[in-house]
């Protein structure tokens, strides 16, 4: 069986495609990390917005139970640090005085 040209031209259509298709493929692939890395530091700054948004409710409460007549020593015992404001809280370990 003789090959026809225009068999060969078909059979050299497909390897091209083929080759183009796996070139292509890196580029999906590329896309596809791209779009998670997007959605993974989106995710950590969403995170870091909730940490502030907590690191402040806990400064205040923290100023709160202060003005209520609890002591530092008294929160640092119940393992709360110093956190009048809104720096990141730094606890003791319940029960576990500093010192």
């Amino acid at each position: 069986m003789t090959s026809t040209p225009a068999r060969r031209a078909s059979a050299v259509t497909r390897a091209a495609a083929a080759l183009l298709h796996q070139r292509v493929q890196f580029i999906k692939d590329l896309e596809a990390a791209a779009r998670a890395e997007r959605a993974a530091l989106a995710a950590v700054d969403s995170a870091r917005d909730r940490a502030r948004q907590a690191a402040a409710a806990t400064a205040e409460k923290y100023r709160a139970a202060l003005a209520a007549g609890w002591t530092t020593g008294e929160l640092r015992e119940l393992g709360y640090g110093d956190r009048r404001s809104t720096g990141r809280l730094r606890p003791t370990g319940a029960g576990v005085p500093e010192g």
